[in-house]
Parts: C-alpha cells; sequence; structure tokens
C-alpha cells in the first residue's frame, strides 16, 4: 500500500492512481511479509514466491528447504 501511496505524489489518490505506482516501481519492492516480489506487471500480490518446509527432529520445528518458488512458474 505504502509503495503505491508514495508513488502518487501531489496527485489524486485512487485505485487507479495506485495501481499505476506500483506497476511503474512494484519491481524494487522488497516484502518483508513472505518471499520473492509479485508487484508490478499488473500483479497486486506482494510475495512473488513460497519455499517449501519440512519438519526438522533435531529442533522439533519447522525450517525452510530449498530456493525461492516463483508463483509466476
Amino acid at each position: 500500500m505504502k509503495l503505491g501511496s508514495d508513488g502518487v505524489g501531489d496527485g489524486t489518490f485512487n485505485a487507479t492512481t495506485w495501481s499505476a505506482a506500483v506497476d511503474r516501481d512494484g519491481a524494487a519492492f522488497e516484502t518483508a511479509s513472505g518471499f520473492g516480489n509479485g508487484l508490478g506487471g499488473g500483479s497486486r500480490a506482494a510475495a512473488g514466491a513460497y519455499r517449501m518446509m519440512r519438519f526438522d527432529e533435531g529442533c522439533a520445528c519447522f525450517v525452510y528447504e530449498g530456493e525461492d518458488v516463483s508463483f509466476s512458474k
């Protein structure tokens, strides 16, 4: 949301201007709540990828395994 609203500048803030700003500036976005980047080019998802998880008996917890997998694949 902030990326889009910052990109509107002094103009009118609405869905159309927000979408245009995200399309223009979205490729530079770094999500803090997921993997990859799904913004820009008509996409409105901040996370653009996922990672597999597995249960690790040693720590009795789930751990990430492997590389990011893009949702666009």
